[in-house]
């Protein structure tokens, strides 16, 4: 075996490392923002089960994302100086300990430290503030940005391929059981971790020299760029959209008497469709006017509906007349893929 033959063995089994480990390190950002996402279902069932107002666990969310938020550069600096594994592992803990929590929680104050305190802990511990460093250092300067952008796109899968399973959950087992499984679910991000150790001297890896500025000096050096004042910015339309939409909608749909099933594709389909270039404005707002008042609305009102929605064949057969030729190409033969 010539020494060439060596360098290039080793050079393919560090590949392969790296490889493996973003892998994991995405499953952990799946398995961690699936589970968070999924929490608006359980609004509505622990609400009626305690006979809460619905005001009290959506309090225990809001203080989630405000401990996410408050721990997240303390997990970071605790992964900086004891290792990303033990911080995951101290997160994965924290995380299943809140959903448990949560899952017995007689009263109000256990749901704030369950569903608030520990499992706001638990995401920060687990999620981008750690993760994605990590996942930075594994590789070489010129293939960090698509490290974080693979990092960033497993955090917003995991809340596409999470959220129905959940659901299922609750369907199948009621919401206490469904937490305890999504508390198994946390752990296992235990079983990942290790990948994330890293190997000494590799090519990625963050150097004494960067090591050695303090938490002053990187504020300091952060708060001399806009983009960071803007990137702060951004994150309060995280949470006065997103964070609010993952928690009172789905208890919101239900109380419309929205019933998923498989032709709900195409409903998300046509939604997303919404962004594709080209479109017009009638044809949005016929998509847009459509979800949100389909046709065959006599369903909703002869199952009980709420009194306004009394006026929306009026709605309907008036926006028809005005825009009808604009959204016949938004049908499949004409048949109906929203009802």
């Amino acid at each position: 075996m010539t020494w060439a033959s060596i360098q290039t063995d080793h050079y393919m089994s560090a590949k392969r490392f790296v490889g493996y480990a973003l892998f994991f390190a995405c499953l952990i950002l799946v398995i961690n923002f699936g589970l968070r996402a999924s929490m608006g279902f359980f609004l509505k069932p622990v609400s009626e089960t305690h006979h809460y107002g619905r005001e009290i666990f959506a309090m225990s969310l809001a203080l989630q994302n405000l401990f996410w938020g408050l721990f997240q550069p303390l997990f970071g600096a605790v992964a900086d100086k004891f290792g990303v594994v033990k911080t995951i592992i101290v997160g994965a803990i924290l995380y299943a300990l809140g959903l448990y929590i949560t899952s017995i929680a007689g009263s109000p104050m256990l749901l704030h430290t369950g569903a608030g305190l520990l499992v706001g802990m638990g995401i920060a511990a687990t999620g981008f503030g750690v993760v994605l460093p990590a996942m930075a250092r594994l590789v070489s300067p010129e293939k960090r940005s698509m490290a974080l952008g693979l990092g960033t796109a497993a955090g917003s899968a995991g809340q596409f391929l999470v959220i129905p399973v959940a659901k299922e959950f609750i369907v199948a087992y009621g919401w206490q059981s469904a937490l305890v499984i999504m508390a198994l679910g946390a752990l296992s991000m235990i079983l990942f971790s290790p990948a994330l150790a890293g190997r000494p001297g590799q090519q990625g890896a963050v150097t004494l020299a960067d090591d050695s500025q303090t938490l002053s000096q990187a504020l300091k050096e952060a708060s001399s760029h806009v983009h960071y004042w803007l990137l702060i910015a951004g994150f309060f339309v995280c949470g006065f959209q997103l964070a609010f939409i993952t928690v009172h909608m789905p208890s919101y749909l239900s109380d419309r008497r929205y019933q998923p099933g498989a032709d709900r594709f195409f409903q998300y389909y046509r939604l997303a469709d919404l962004g594709r270039p080209g479109r017009t404005v009638f044809q949005k707002m016929d998509i847009v006017l459509y979800l949100r008042f389909p046709r065959g609305s006599d369903r909703s009102i002869s199952a009980g509906a709420h009194d306004h929605h009394e006026h929306l064949p009026v709605l309907n057969r008036h926006w028809n007349a005005v825009a009808g030729h604009h959204s016949a190409h938004l049908w499949h033969g004409g048949a109906d893929v929203r009802a």
